[in-house]
Parts: C-alpha cells; sequence; structure tokens
C-alpha cells in the first residue's frame, strides 16, 4: 500500500452530513451521486489522494451489511 487514497465513512443521513462537512468544516463537495447497483449514495470532497466519501444506504439494509458488500476489509484494509 503506497499511501491514503481516500476515506469512506458511512452516514445514516447523507444530506446532514454533507452540510456538516461542507458547512462546518469548509470541505469542498466535488461529487454527489447515487449509485444504484451498490444501493448507496456518495458525497465526495476533495481531489486525489486523501479524499473523503460519505456513504449512505439508499435501501432498507443496515449501513454495515451495505459497506461489507461493496468494500471487503482484508488486513485492515478496504479493496475494491
Amino acid at each position: 500500500m503506497n499511501g491514503l487514497d481516500h476515506v469512506a465513512i458511512l452516514v445514516s443521513d447523507l444530506d446532514a452530513a454533507v452540510k456538516l462537512y461542507r458547512d462546518v468544516y469548509g470541505l469542498e463537495l466535488v461529487e454527489l451521486e447515487e449509485v444504484p447497483t451498490e444501493k448507496v449514495r456518495v458525497a465526495i470532497f476533495g481531489h486525489g489522494a486523501g479524499r473523503i466519501e460519505l456513504v449512505s444506504p439508499t435501501g432498507p439494509a443496515r449501513a454495515s451489511t451495505t459497506c461489507a458488500s461493496r468494500c471487503p476489509i482484508s488486513r485492515g484494509r478496504w479493496l475494491r
């Protein structure tokens, strides 16, 4: 592993989380997208390495289940 690519944070309310990260923390919202195949909405802050992705489930699945199916953990690292 060569440095940090991004950090993904699961949130239950994406709109509220976007307001917090944008308005309170002062981060630039770069992209907001829905990924129907993964049943999530994603907000991306920053560019390149070290960006922050807020991920929120769009369906009734628990956040931990959604994340586990999207980003399995291997030895403490998120893999795609």
